[in-house]
């Protein structure tokens, strides 16, 4: 089976990978849009693994490990969204609506299926717009890979 590859001038850019990436921070954007951060609580019981004494100049304390990773977990879960959302204002309409369906409206994400229905697209006309609309946010969030 082929590698998915398209040009843009005289570069290729690796479909698969690309469209991972910009999956993956679909994702984290959806989270964030639905549920909002999402928040550890510090451990109460001991660890069982050794700790060597020393200067490490890492914090030892799990209520303050858990502080840290909370505010930063929900730092770059808001700005992932804010930047999905400055992304999708650069595509064109039947793309954004696209990425929306599929993407961000609800928890679980729309069938492909579904949203074709929906936009009132054959699937084949869904499916390339899917994937223009997919290259053009790769190229906005800068998530492409060059092959």
């Amino acid at each position: 089976m082929a590698k998915k590859e398209t040009q843009i001038g005289v570069m290729e850019i690796n479909l698969d990978i690309t469209r991972r990436n910009v999956e993956e921070k679909l994702e984290t954007a959806r989270i964030y849009k639905h549920l909002g951060s999402m928040r550890r609580e510090a451990r109460t019981t001991a660890n069982p693994a050794p700790r060597y004494h020393g200067n490490t100049n890492m914090i030892h304390n799990p209520t303050e490990k858990t502080a840290v990773w909370n505010i930063t977990n929900e730092e770059w879960m808001k700005e992932a969204y804010e930047d999905v959302e400055q992304a999708m204002k650069s595509l064109p309409d039947i793309q954004q609506e696209i990425i929306r369906l599929r993407y961000l409206n609800s928890l679980d994400g729309e069938l492909d299926y579904n949203v074709c229905n929906e936009v009132h697209l054959s699937e084949r006309t869904y499916r390339r717009v899917k994937v223009k609309a997919i290259i053009n946010l790769a190229l906005a969030l800068r998530l492409e890979v060059w092959k």
